[in-house]
């Protein structure tokens, strides 16, 4: 007798978070800031909350606004390939951090290719 498809426990994604909500304690924050020295945003994931969580800078534009929600993705899909396993998240984020330089530019044309106007992000950066 055949079960149903397996459900699995995804995370959430969260744009324009808040510095308090994404960082359990300010120790992890230093730990990845040097990573987004060069961004208008950071991403990070809170495991207690398993939540990914895009932090916008102040002079964030639309397109910072984008790549941050596309870089936010590409780290989802690192945490849940590697749930089961013990798997250091710094190292995940370096991978995702050079994903990211590397296929954004991309993503961007394939996504305009296709006629997505993205010129203007969207989405909606939450209250911060």
């Amino acid at each position: 007798m055949k079960s149903g498809p397996k459900q699995s426990k995804f995370s959430f994604v969260l744009i324009g978070s808040r510095f308090g909500d994404a960082f359990q304690e300010p120790s992890s924050f230093l730990t990845i800031k040097p990573l987004f020295e060069s961004e208008r945003y950071m991403v990070t994931y809170n495991p207690s909350k398993d939540k990914i969580y895009a932090l916008l800078k102040d002079q964030a534009k639309s397109d910072d606004i984008l790549k941050a929600a596309y870089h936010a993705h590409v780290l989802l899909h690192y945490i849940n390939s590697t749930k089961q396993k013990n798997t250091d998240f710094t190292a995940q984020l370096a991978e995702s951090c050079r994903v990211v330089s590397s296929s954004y530019g991309a993503f961007k044309y394939k996504a305009k290719e296709q006629g997505w106007i993205i010129s203007d992000a969207l989405l909606n950066p939450g209250r911060a």
